[in-house]
């Protein structure tokens, strides 16, 4: 395995765009030109069942966020779609930072530029809604810039770890507060964030759950709605103002397809096999980037013997394996829940599914029974069974079935690089690229410090020295001169003879050696280097006294850089969300993105 490292870039404005876009664009209409070859008939199929889910969830969506008619694209109103090429991005759908807007905004920007190429492109964000939401707060600065801090702002109430499709509104949040908080917090700054120019959902929202459809005229307010729904809303309802036109879909729905189901169901029936190859490949990335331990990048998946039988009193014989998928139950209104791992059993001609602590069902597992069991997996569904994909399954499925270029932030990129050889070991078929896209902005709170952890070393080194070695730092006559608390002639001639006396010292201490007073009593050697020690301590005591305003200044120093540093995570931190930038700062990173893209096609 080869390994890439990406780092994310520092500066205000910068991008890491890896391999170029033109690159990319041109491996995509060298792929495509293999057509119809290229895909295979199952390709074909997940492709048209997500982006005809897509189609409808997205028209809702921007609806529902009160992006005007107009401004809702053609493409968001058929379900007849068939394009050439598909670009997807995809990421948690919390409030995250410019740097992963920054992948929407390249999807976009690549499929736009496929089209004026002559192809039919479309981008597809996948909002990851299976992931847990465990931090209900955005980090906000506060003080002044001589002493930020940040202030976690609240948007929601939670208790407990919940996947993110199962956590309803519940009058927990409330847009028009947490704008409002957002835009006082930043007043002091002179910061005018992007989130209040925006409009925050008011009208029905579209859908309770998102993976099952409702008559349009059946809505629900915004206080029963999904929370991921609210949060993409705002977001989408930016990108429509900025003429970014991607297609929205949660995993939630993609994991109610046919053609999920039957990868879920090849996982189910080759688990022995897929696992044993899942673990020798993650290790083999471990290896190649000194990874210890058995928990990075990703855990490895687990074959267990038997379930704990004070549980489960009957006799459970066989190997359970772990395949990479988290299931839980649909939990009772208001409630949290808690994802579990997921386990197959082959077990007469049967595939017995269980958690770690219980049974879950029984699926048949031969292959002409593919049709019984997807059935079985669709009433467990309605039953409120969910059974979701792990993150290297997440987008081994988006890139093997769904898009043909898959864009990455660092961390995605990174991991998958074990799905590339997952691709090839497991399905033996052609990979498909992903792009690595991220951006840095910081927000215009004034501007940072020079200081750096460098300078902070360098002058913690001076410290040491200063205090180990004063004679180095001693000043000159003519420096003394200057100080009102001091004989400065007394000083001077009493600093030449204590000079004069350490040289002594240490020319002895060379002397003894070189052996050059081997001929003396060993204990008479002791004591005479015990005398010197001691004496170069006192002198260097004295000495102490004579640099201690030096001393005292550097630690001085020290303080203030520390605090500059400190400052300076506050102040250039890359973390902050997109929804607390100014409009034009957002505008300006839409505008360097889109023209990489035209750069590619000059």
């Amino acid at each position: 395995m080869t390994v890439r490292r990406y780092r994310a870039p520092q500066g205000d404005g910068e991008l890491l765009i890896e391999p170029s876009i033109s690159s990319v664009i041109n491996s995509l209409l060298e792929d495509v030109q293999h057509s119809p070859a290229y895909r295979t008939p199952g390709q074909n199929v997940a492709r048209n069942e997500v982006l005809t889910l897509a189609v409808e969830y997205s028209r809702k969506l921007a609806q529902w966020a009160g992006v005007p008619a107009s401004q809702i694209s053609a493409r968001l109103n058929s379900a007849e779609l068939n394009p050439d090429l598909i670009i997807a991005t995809g990421h948690q759908p919390e409030w995250f930072h410019p740097g992963v807007l920054a992948k929407n905004i390249a999807a976009h920007a690549i499929a736009q530029k496929l089209r004026q190429s002559g192809k039919n492109a479309i981008a597809i964000n996948l909002i990851v809604d299976s992931d847990e939401l465990d931090d209900v707060t955005v980090p906000v600065p506060t003080g002044t810039r001589e002493a930020p801090q940040i202030n976690p702002l609240p948007f929601f109430t939670l208790t407990k770890r919940t996947p993110w499709e199962e956590v309803r509104n519940q009058n927990h949040l409330k847009f028009d507060q947490f704008s409002q908080n957002i835009f006082e917090a930043l007043k002091p700054w002179q910061v005018v964030p992007a989130i209040s120019a925006l409009k925050m959902p008011s009208a029905d929202h579209p859908s309770k759950h998102a993976d099952v459809e409702r008559n349009e005229q059946d809505s629900l307010s915004p206080n029963d709605a999904r929370l991921c729904d609210l949060i993409a809303s705002v977001r989408l309802q930016w990108e429509r103002s900025e003429q970014i036109e991607n297609l929205e879909i949660p995993l939630s729905q993609i994991a109610s397809t046919r053609s999920f189901q039957f990868f879920l169901l090849d996982w189910m029936r080759n688990a022995v096999s897929h696992c044993h190859a899942y673990n020798r490949i993650v290790q083999a990335f471990r290896d190649e980037y000194g990874i210890q331990g058995q928990q990075r990048p990703v855990p490895n998946l687990l074959i267990v013997s038997a379930l704990d039988h004070s549980a489960f009193p009957e006799s459970l014989n066989g190997e359970r394996v772990e395949i990479p998928f988290w299931v839980w139950n649909e939990p009772e209104e208001a409630a949290s829940v808690e994802r579990e791992r997921l386990f197959v059993r082959h077990v007469d001609q049967q595939l017995e599914l269980s958690t770690s602590r219980k049974i879950i069902g029984y699926l048949p597992a031969s292959p002409d029974d593919a049709e019984a069991a997807i059935q079985q997996l669709s009433i467990w569904a309605q039953e409120g069974l969910r059974i979701r994909s792990r993150a290297l399954t997440t987008t081994l499925f988006a890139r093997l079935y769904l898009c043909d270029l898959f864009i990455h932030g660092i961390g995605g990129a990174i991991y998958d690089q074990i799905t590339d050889r997952l691709i090839e070991t497991i399905y033996g078929q052609h990979i498909p690229q992903f792009l690595v896209v991220t951006a840095t902005l910081h927000l215009p709170l004034g501007e940072g410090f020079s200081a750096t952890m460098a300078d902070v070393r360098r002058h913690q080194a001076l410290l040491r020295d200063l205090e180990q070695n004063p004679w180095r730092h001693l000043p000159s006559c003519e420096e003394l001169s200057s100080r009102a608390d001091l004989n400065h002639q007394m000083l001077c001639r009493q600093l030449a003879q204590l000079r004069q006396e350490r040289d002594l010292l240490l020319m002895e201490q060379k002397i003894c050696d070189q052996k050059a007073d081997r001929n003396l009593p060993r204990r008479t050697r002791r004591q005479k280097n015990r005398q010197r020690y001691l004496r170069l301590n006192e002198i260097r005591r004295e000495l102490l006294t004579i640099v201690s305003p030096q001393i005292q200044k550097v630690r001085e120093d020290i303080e203030i850089l520390r605090q500059e540093v400190a400052a300076n995570k506050i102040l250039k931190s890359r973390e902050y969300p997109w929804c607390l930038f100014p409009v034009e700062d957002l505008h300006r990173l839409v505008t360097q993105i889109q023209a990489a893209a035209d750069f590619a096609i000059q």
